[in-house]
């Protein structure tokens, strides 16, 4: 099994809602086993003016490849343009 990050970021709405929300989407996704999950941290926009980004990242198990996740409509992909975005790294 391949152990991989997913970096988690909302900066509107329901900051915490939204990493929550992304978590539980992760946990049920096929093909990955959700292992843990940071705390949230809220750190400073990088660029025009916008509101604070509540950041955390999660620890997943996957037999996927990363072309099958990027290739794929998990919530890694793209939530929404701003409530929330993800990145894998493996």
């Amino acid at each position: 099994m391949i152990e991989a990050f997913v970096g988690l970021g909302s900066n509107l709405g329901d900051r915490l809602g939204n990493l929550g929300a992304a978590v539980d989407q992760l946990a049920r996704e096929p093909g990955f086993v959700l292992r843990r999950v940071s705390l949230a941290y809220e750190t400073e926009p990088v660029g025009p003016p916008q509101p604070r980004y509540l950041n955390a990242a999660a620890q997943v198990g996957t037999l996927l490849s990363a072309r099958a996740v990027f290739g794929s409509n998990t919530p890694c992909v793209r939530l929404s343009p701003y409530t929330g975005s993800c990145s894998v790294v493996q």
